[in-house]
């Protein structure tokens, strides 16, 4: 599960999903007891980590995620998610570097778009099965189009750049699936 800070991305932070020992539901609340505490750059943290949510059909994507019996729970969520269906994040925004442009990266359902805030001509959106080639290294992701310029993405840190990259290479190869 990755906590993404949007305003200060050095406060984000990763908890593994196997690290996640138990879970309850109460009050709108879903707890989440971990196997340790977990850290973020903000220090230390706790073996527990508390999500507000609206509802239960709202966490039925986080409670299905996490895998493990949640107390207080009456069903509902579970019955809200088709079974075994993974977390689906749909719109998800990076600021990026793309050499001197300044950006958001967003992660729509069905394409990803730069939006450059340095200069609008330099924006771009590619469908994700009009993507030829995905690659990162330490510090970028890199984006190779079947056509047109391929696209570098700088990242503030090394967290989002692998969380950035791992949503992105699940929806291109669903898209390669949905193309053949």
């Amino acid at each position: 599960m990755t906590f993404i800070d949007d305003n200060n991305p050095d406060m984000s932070f990763i908890i593994p999903k196997r690290d996640v020992r138990a879970a309850k539901w109460e009050g709108g609340r879903l707890s989440i007891q971990l196997a340790s505490p977990y850290t973020s750059s903000l220090g230390q943290g706790s073996s527990d980590l508390v999500l507000v949510m609206p509802d239960q059909a709202s966490a039925g994507s986080v409670i299905n995620w996490i895998g493990v019996p949640v107390a207080g729970l009456s069903g509902e969520a579970d019955r809200a998610m088709p079974s075994g269906s993974a977390l689906q994040i749909t719109d998800v925004r990076f600021d990026v570097k793309n050499g001197d442009q300044q950006g958001k990266l967003m992660l729509q359902d069905s394409e990803l778009v730069f939006e450059s805030l340095s200069d609008a001509k330099h924006s771009r959106r590619w469908k994700y099965s009009d993507i030829r080639e995905l690659t990162h290294n330490d510090h970028e992701i890199k984006v190779q189009p079947y056509h047109g310029d391929k696209y570098e993405f700088q990242f503030k840190n090394r967290a989002m750049l692998d969380t950035a990259y791992n949503l992105m290479s699940d929806k291109v190869v669903n898209a390669r699936q949905g193309r053949h």
